[in-house]
């Protein structure tokens, strides 16, 4: 029997930006959000994903949180950036994933 759920549950950088010059948090994309404080990640998100992890693992599964983030992953290069180009933006994709490890530790 299986044990392990993946799990894609950050939407992250999905939706195209407005404008190559837009931050990459477009109006779309409401689980990403410009706030380092919250990992860059909206809370409502981080408590919908909690709930859906806790749950997978009360079932006595383990988790492995994979990201849905075409536009951070280059889906859009060159006319938009990506974590690859772009140093400010990847920053924020790494302080993502640790505020979610911290999260759900």
């Amino acid at each position: 029997a299986a044990n392990v759920v993946r799990l894609v549950g950050v939407f992250w950088a999905d939706v195209a930006p407005s404008s190559p010059s837009m931050e990459m948090c477009a109006p779309a994309d409401t689980c990403c959000v410009d706030d380092a404080t919250t990992g860059y990640f909206a809370p409502h998100c981080l408590e919908a994903l909690k709930s859906v992890v806790r749950k997978i693992a009360e079932a006595g599964l383990w988790v492995i949180l994979a990201a849905k983030a075409r536009f951070a992953a280059g889906e859009g290069w060159p006319k938009f950036t990506d974590v690859f180009h772009d140093q400010r933006l990847a920053m924020r994709f790494r302080a993502l994933w640790a505020h979610l490890a911290n999260e759900l530790a």
